[in-house]
């Protein structure tokens, strides 16, 4: 597939995720979309990240998530760009939602 066709396929799955209207519908639309392991990798670099918001170590991140450390940094990283959207979205969630400790 070239780089247009490429282009245009993720943002139609964008517009997609844009559509859903309800966590449950979110929900599903991810189970269908995707295998239980990229589900809990995708949920694995989200709870790491909101976790290096909150100030935790390496250390104690690895120990309570079992994520290698160079998905740490991967996610400290992004956090630390300055217009990052994960941090963005991070930070719009309530701290009780978002704190999965």
């Amino acid at each position: 597939m070239d780089e247009n066709k490429k282009k245009a396929a993720r943002e139609q799955l964008f517009k997609a995720i844009l559509s859903l209207n309800t966590m449950e519908e979110c929900a599903d639309f991810f189970d269908d979309l995707c295998t239980l392991k990229e589900l809990e990798a995708f949920t694995q670099r989200f709870h790491v990240a909101r976790r290096i918001l909150n100030g935790e170590t390496y250390e104690m991140i690895n120990l309570e998530t079992n994520a290698r450390s160079n998905l740490i940094f991967r996610m400290k990283k992004s956090l630390q760009r300055e217009k990052s959207c994960l941090r963005e979205v991070l930070e719009r969630l309530p701290e009780k939602e978002g704190s999965m400790k």
